[in-house]
């Protein structure tokens, strides 16, 4: 994952559900940027057993069990080598 891809992540986490909106004016970036992100996040996070939620009127959320993918944004926090397994 990118910086941002990890502070998308960081931020709905944070915030436990969210909307385009939220987290386009926390990254103070496009909307489309975002929904373009979210495509690319939804495609590489079930890597660590969790699912990208996107439902209209209810918001945009993790679901699933975030332990592995919370550590692994400790270890980019940190600067850590991340593990490919």
């Amino acid at each position: 994952m990118n910086e941002r891809e990890i502070e998308i992540v960081r931020f709905i986490l944070a915030n436990k559900k969210t909307h385009y909106r939220d987290i386009a004016h926390h990254m103070k970036l496009s909307q489309r940027t975002i929904a373009s992100t979210l495509n690319h996040l939804a495609n590489i996070l079930p890597q660590f057993g969790v699912t990208l939620v996107r439902r209209p009127n209810v918001g945009i959320y993790i679901e699933g069990k975030t332990l592995r993918l919370q550590q692994t944004l400790q270890a980019a926090k940190l600067g850590l080598p991340q593990s490919k397994s």
